[in-house]
């Protein structure tokens, strides 16, 4: 296994079923349980993700700074960035994962209601009740999933739910970046404390998170993340790394909407 395992460059509309079913193919570990396929027949036109540019160029630098300072690592761009790649490195994650890609999390019933994703989950109003079904990530072809048209059966949907997260092991990662929106929310009910893919990454064993706040600009975001990865290979610590990218970035974008938004927990 690889030292580091880079996620970005992500196709969510994949027009050719065949090529997603081989890629899905390509990336499935047999001996590891599959938590969720879905398939869906009832139609939507509802919005779905847009392709984000930022993030191949992201993890195409970071993948350059990495060789050159001798890390093992592997790339997973357009549609071979899927579903059944992340859920195979189960029991054997790598050190670093850097997912550069959309987050979501769904807090209003209105949302809920109106999105058909979350509504092909809603058995029992299940996803209602359970805050770790409306956060999530998107792998290649998941906007098929999203709005509920022309799901492939048998491969995975392309949504990787909190709840999904929370099934899998990933006590080998020491780091994992979630390059993506939204990714460190959640809801806090009593003393159950925070949920969302946060709590869904500590579950699977996950030591360090980096992860957003709120929606992050792509180029901001690319900017930050290729500076604390210099700043990680140059030699210092995690969390000085990311101090020192947070202040260089901040010399550039002076709002702190472009670079308040982004948290590590240990």
């Amino acid at each position: 296994m690889p030292n580091t395992i880079l996620y970005g460059g992500i196709i969510y509309d994949v027009e050719n079923s065949e090529e997603l079913i081989a890629a899905a193919l390509r990336s499935t570990n047999t001996n590891t349980e599959m938590f969720a396929s879905r398939s869906i027949s009832a139609n939507n036109t509802r919005s779905a993700w847009d392709y984000l540019e930022g993030t191949k160029i992201e993890v195409v630098e970071i993948d350059n700074i990495l060789t050159n300072s001798g890390i093992d690592n592997v790339i997973h761009i357009g549609i071979e960035a899927n579903e059944e790649s992340f859920k195979s490195l189960s029991g054997n994650s790598p050190e670093i994962l850097h997912i550069a890609t959309h987050g979501f999390f769904l807090e209003d019933e209105n949302q809920i209601v109106s999105n058909p994703f979350m509504q092909s989950m809603n058995i029992n109003n299940q996803v209602a009740h359970n805050p770790l079904l409306r956060s999530g990530l998107l792998f290649a072809g998941a906007n098929r999933a999203w709005v509920n048209d022309d799901v492939i059966p048998d491969i995975e949907d392309g949504i990787l739910t909190a709840e999904e997260v929370s099934h899998l092991n990933l006590s080998k990662t020491k780091l994992i970046v979630l390059s993506a929106c939204e990714t460190g929310l959640g809801e806090v009910n009593n003393s159950e404390g925070v949920f969302g893919l946060q709590r869904a990454f500590k579950l699977s064993g996950v030591e360090t998170l980096v992860m957003s706040l709120w929606k992050v600009d792509d180029t901001a975001t690319k900017d930050f993340m290729i500076e604390f990865y210099q700043n990680l290979m140059s030699g210092k610590t995690k969390q000085e790394a990311f101090k020192t990218a947070q202040q260089t970035i901040r010399t550039k974008y002076r709002n702190p909407f472009y670079w308040a938004g982004f948290v590590m927990l240990d």
